[in-house]
């Protein structure tokens, strides 16, 4: 499966309706031919999913078939398509390989080694303190034993990511993955880490996430392997017994004890920072007072944003309590966690997730550790979770047109996708635009309701309509809660032409990547003393920790706010995509808000956000060639 491939069929999992031809085309600047033999390709990795891609005239869609069904990757398959991370697997597992050796291995030119060594080297591990040499025609890797674990912990992490993208259900996600690791560090090694491990929590009586379990194991497994190699000590694959009778609540013990090893002082420390990052309750090296006050600061800030005090939920404040330790830990000792459900919570969550990286990117000074994507994602989850149990929608409507239709029956399907909150049904045809309610579910073409957000559904409530329930009840939770004041046009067209200014607006360029098409808007910025030089810095420091991508087509980067002094959305359309990390990009809206117009960010954020979730108002964008056309697009398709 080549990147494209995986992007494609990314992209199919995240739409809930049909993709035509022509639109997969255009996003990947590819042909339909090849649109029709990637599909064909999908259809053949799909076949054991329980998933299938129907044909829909001119379009497809991913459908579920069966939900018994399990996804496999075959390994031989997997690395034959992906020659890198073979050879990258050889070089780290078929110990006293030289040039000629991998070449021969891998089939392929001398030459073509010593440049996916270089591309392994920049894109791979760049990172990290390390790299691979050739010296007299014989590889090694430059660096001391902790380096050298941190290569295979690497390696590990780029197999996780790369089944996630191939993978549809995150149920097989976990076990296709230790099937991997069984294939390079041992079956048995690999099950016997785990038990030990499931062993020490059940004897400690913790609870794990299953996240924090797994990047435990990813640590422990290299720990265990390299140990075992160095020191030659034998494994005994039929030797799947577990020694029980030693301390319980030392997990290093554990350890040595079942693989016959010692482990120093230092693999000591370094273990314990990686049990400390994942949530294992093993002394703290934070001081209590300072966690509290970096969560008071986090919280303080988050609300003003959101507009909504969330320091009074004492549950989200006891979470962030417990949770931030670990994120530090993480983030002071280069620890990466992968979230299996990132990519869901950025589509799912879009606003409150960049709104969480603007709190983190204004507390620079005070967060003295970066934070990634993946760690971006656990806050939105705290957040999002405290959002529920506050109510911001506190009453839905459903109206149901016909008396004829099963109502119990919609209720209960809607209930599926809607927290707890107050339903009310109103049956027959009914005014409803000035009835007291923050959200409207109707069976009803006739959707005249005023200012109130409503989501249209069929009578059966498909798949469909309880994606766009929970999508249209997600983004009213994050809209402004003075939104219905917001909804007159006066003031939107003002909030557009306030921040989307003729001067900050270009059409037609033909940059041919990001970096190109964000140092020309930030040269301009700053030469016209909108942003000072430091917010250059800022904004590329936050690209560098996760990307700013949305779902089509479109960008947001941002930096630091109190970098800006005069607030705009700089805007660049390009006349073709650029590589936006996993993404493709046509429209850059480079968002730079300034401190005093910081109350506007969620609003903002929201709008771009509607943008992002309109493929046809997109490509009108695209093809709009001066500031009135790009405008009056804008003005004519705002869904507020």
């Amino acid at each position: 499966m080549n990147s494209r491939q995986e992007k494609l069929l990314s992209l199919l999992k995240k739409s809930n309706k049909k993709l035509t031809v022509n639109e997969i085309s255009k996003t990947f600047a590819v042909s339909r031919r090849t649109v029709f033999n990637d599909l064909n390709y999908l259809d053949y990795l799909l076949e054991t999913s329980g998933y299938s891609l129907v044909r829909l005239d001119d379009g497809v869609l991913l459908k579920k078939d069966d939900s018994n069904k399990r996804q496999e990757i075959d390994i031989v398959d997997f690395y034959s398509s992906n020659r890198r991370y073979d050879l990258f697997k050889n070089i780290l597992f078929s110990h006293e390989l030289n040039v000629d050796d991998l070449s021969d291995k891998l089939f392929v030119s001398e030459s073509t080694i010593l440049n996916d060594i270089n591309y392994i080297n920049e894109n791979y591990i760049k990172d990290l303190p390390a790299s691979l040499l050739i010296s007299n025609n014989e590889l090694y890797i430059d660096g001391d034993e902790p380096i050298i674990q941190n290569l295979y912990v690497r390696f590990n992490e780029l197999i996780f990511k790369k089944l996630r993208l191939m993978l549809i259900e995150s149920k097989d996600l976990y076990r296709n993955y230790y099937f991997f690791l069984s294939d390079v560090y041992g079956d048995q090694l690999v099950k016997k880490v785990k038990s030990v491990l499931y062993l020490y929590l059940t004897n400690n009586s913790q609870v794990l996430a299953e996240y924090y379990f797994d990047n435990i194991i990813n640590y422990l497994i290299v720990l265990v392997y390299r140990k075992t190699y160095l020191n030659e000590v034998e494994n005994n694959e039929n030797n799947n017994s577990l020694i029980k009778f030693q301390d319980a609540d030392d997990i290093l013990k554990m350890v040595e004890c079942n693989f016959g090893i010692v482990f120093s002082e230092t693999e000591v420390d370094y273990f314990y920072d990686i049990l400390r990052a994942n949530n294992i309750k093993v002394k703290n090296k934070y001081d209590k007072n300072a966690v509290e006050d970096l969560v008071e600061v986090f919280l303080k800030s988050s609300s003003e944003l959101l507009k909504l005090d969330l320091s009074k939920d004492s549950i989200l404040v006891e979470q962030l309590n417990r949770h931030f330790p670990s994120m530090i830990d993480r983030a002071k000792n280069n620890i990466k966690i992968d979230n299996p459900f990132i990519d869901e919570i950025k589509n799912e969550y879009t606003t409150l997730f960049n709104t969480i990286w603007m709190v983190v990117i204004m507390n620079r000074g005070i967060f003295d550790f970066d934070l990634n994507d993946d760690e971006i994602g656990l806050l939105t989850i705290y957040l999002q979770s405290s959002l529920d149990r506050n109510k911001i929608v506190q009453k839905v409507i459903l109206h149901i047109e016909s008396r004829y239709y099963d109502t119990s029956f919609i209720v209960n399907r809607i209930e599926q996708v809607l927290p707890a909150i107050e339903i009310e049904v109103i049956e027959g045809k009914v005014d409803l635009s000035k009835i007291n309610s923050d959200m409207i579910i109707t069976t009803s073409d006739n959707t005249t309701f005023g200012n109130i957000p409503f989501v249209k559904i069929t009578p059966v409530v498909t798949e469909i309509d309880l994606k766009n329930i929970s999508d249209k009840y997600n983004f009213t939770i994050f809209k402004n809660t003075k939104y219905k004041l917001l909804n007159d046009k006066h003031k939107i067209f003002d909030i557009i032409n306030n921040y989307f200014r003729p001067e900050f607006i270009h059409f037609n360029k033909n940059f041919n990547n990001r970096d190109e098409m964000m140092k020309f808007a930030l040269e301009d910025m700053v030469e016209k003393d909108i942003v000072d030089k430091n917010y250059v810095e800022s904004i590329f420091a936050r690209e560098k920790m996760g990307s700013t991508a949305l779902n089509y087509m479109i960008s947001t980067p941002h930096g630091n706010p109190k970098f800006v002094k005069d607030s705009c959305i700089y805007t660049v359309i390009n006349n073709k995509p650029v590589q936006w990390d996993d993404d493709n990009v046509n429209i850059m809206f480079m968002m730079n808000i300034s401190e005093s117009d910081i109350e506007n960010l969620r609003t903002l954020f929201n709008f771009i956000f509607e943008i992002s979730q309109d493929k046809k108002l997109i490509d009108e964008l695209i093809k709009t060639q001066n500031y009135q056309e790009f405008i009056d697009s804008l003005r004519r398709t705002i869904l507020w």
